[in-house]
């Protein structure tokens, strides 16, 4: 998923939104954001960012 896509799904939601991540071969859980690592930014790398999750 892109920036552009998550901020998409987000709209509407208040800032007190809990946002929650579920894997595709686990429905009983969910995982809530916890952090990031590895944001990368800049024009000669690859922007992106990891998720912290428990």
């Amino acid at each position: 998923m892109i920036k552009k896509e998550l901020l998409e799904v987000l709209k509407g939601l208040d800032d007190e939104a809990v946002i929650r991540v579920a894997t595709s071969d686990n429905d009983i859980h969910s995982y809530n954001i916890t952090g990031y690592c590895d944001k990368v930014t800049g024009d000669d790398v690859e922007n992106e960012i990891c998720l912290l999750a428990e």
